[in-house]
């Protein structure tokens, strides 16, 4: 089952990786909305990520625009949101905004274990 994480700290991108595929999660990571979107456009029919979890503070391209870019692509794949803040603009909650749900960094591994099994229907 492979999840793209799109997360431009190398740190944080270690500390995913690792537990992801502890859990059994095949792992593709990108580290700005471009890569993100090449990566995406350019997996295999066959390895289509199950889900996507896109920080909200890229370089370039910011999260949003990257979710809004992945959807009109997919309107299937869950995104799960992450961010450090719990403040958001107006129209700007993630949630509302269209994604599936948020993980709040730093993540805490049984939350972030219970959401990707949710959206994965993987327990």
């Amino acid at each position: 089952m492979n999840i793209l994480v799109v997360e431009d700290n190398q740190i944080t991108q270690l500390i995913i990786q690792k537990y992801l595929i502890k859990w059994g999660y095949a792992v593709s990571m990108a580290e700005s909305g471009e890569q993100a979107l090449v990566t995406f456009q350019n997996q295999a029919s066959d390895e289509k990520f199950k889900l996507i979890l896109l920080d909200l503070q890229l370089p370039g391209l910011s999260g949003y625009e990257t979710f809004t870019r992945i959807r009109q692509l997919d309107t299937q794949v869950p995104v799960l949101a992450m961010t450090a803040s719990l403040h958001f603009e107006p129209g700007l909650h993630p949630v509302s905004y269209g994604m599936n749900d948020i993980v709040i960094k730093p993540f805490d591994p049984d939350q972030l274990k219970a959401l990707l099994e949710k959206y994965t229907h993987r327990a």
